[in-house]
């Protein structure tokens, strides 16, 4: 099955953010494909149409339990998809990871920095 090559996805303006800020992942494919997924932890989390080879996906007032995970991305159109992106680990500052409230269970234990932390393991399907 043939498939387009893997974009690249990466955080403005950065992968490390604080707690309560904004951040944006943009995934870059090759020109002419329109539509764009986002993947967390191994699940779809947001689909978009984009123009161009760039989509944007923001993440507003990020939490840890919430936004500190292992994100992924891809592009396409009809049935031609690309491979995933490599994991990019968001990691937000200020604030531990405490079990509960559906935390996940790959997660590392607080930091003595009260970052919170996400293992970056390949967890999502290859298409």
């Amino acid at each position: 099955m043939d498939t387009l090559p893997r974009p690249t996805l990466w955080a403005v303006p950065s992968a490390v953010v604080s707690r309560g800020a904004d951040v944006t992942l943009r995934c870059q494919g090759q020109p002419g494909r329109e539509m764009f997924q986002l993947w967390q932890d191994g699940e779809l989390r947001e689909e978009r149409n984009a123009s161009g080879h760039l989509a944007e996906f923001s993440l507003w007032n990020v939490e840890g339990l919430r936004d500190a995970r292992s994100y992924s991305c891809r592009y396409g159109q009809g049935a031609l998809w690309s491979e995933l992106s490599e994991p990019l680990a968001v990691v937000v500052t200020g604030e531990g990871c405490h079990p509960g409230g559906g935390a996940d269970l790959r997660e590392q234990p607080p930091s003595l920095s009260g970052d919170c932390h996400v293992q970056t393991q390949r967890l999502f399907p290859t298409w």
